[in-house]
């Protein structure tokens, strides 16, 4: 926030952070695999307006959510998330900030306060535990794979989705083409 922005602007942009990127929060902590999903994205959003740190929509800012959501699921009761279970919890996390969200290595590694090359082992473990859980599975590893993507997928579009209907149109039209 440069000193000359007023606290109506500050608002105005906390808001705008918030409409952007709820949905992603949202997902990130449900991917993570907490209850509370929706709670913890906007509590993310509570401690970022506390802190008064400049807003921007720029990484920093962006990042400081993300790390925000990743500290508050480690600390929720958690759901199971079945292709993910059995893995250490920063191996979930690195799949996720790097499947869920798409962010690359530097991302996550700010993200998670961890070096690149840390992210890079956690997530080439996190692969071959999965690879090897497989091996055990009847389910081959390219379909096992794809399920997991897709799951991923799932979940982030159903929660976009959700909470988007319920304030739209498509809320009714939607509603109309099921009767």
């Amino acid at each position: 926030m440069t000193a000359d922005m007023s606290k109506a602007e500050r608002e105005i942009v906390f808001r705008a952070l918030f409409e952007r990127y709820f949905g992603e929060l949202t997902r990130l902590a449900h991917l993570l695999g907490a209850h509370d999903a929706e709670d913890i994205a906007q509590e993310a959003f509570v401690r970022l307006h506390r802190l008064r740190v400049p807003l921007t929509g720029d990484p920093p800012v962006i990042r400081r959510l993300h790390a925000s959501v990743v500290r508050l699921a480690r600390r929720r009761r958690s759901r199971r998330n079945r292709p993910l279970d059995g893995l250490p919890r920063r191996h979930r996390e690195v799949l996720v900030l790097r499947y869920g969200l798409g962010l690359n290595t530097p991302e996550i590694a700010e993200t998670l306060a961890l070096s690149p090359r840390a992210v890079e082992v956690a997530a080439h473990r996190a692969l071959e535990k999965l690879r090897t859980q497989e091996g055990r599975s009847r389910i081959p590893a390219r379909r096992r794979a794809v399920a997991v993507a897709a799951a991923f997928v799932v979940a982030a579009g159903a929660l976009t989705v959700a909470q988007l209907l319920p304030d739209t149109d498509a809320y009714r039209t939607e509603s109309t083409l099921r009767s």
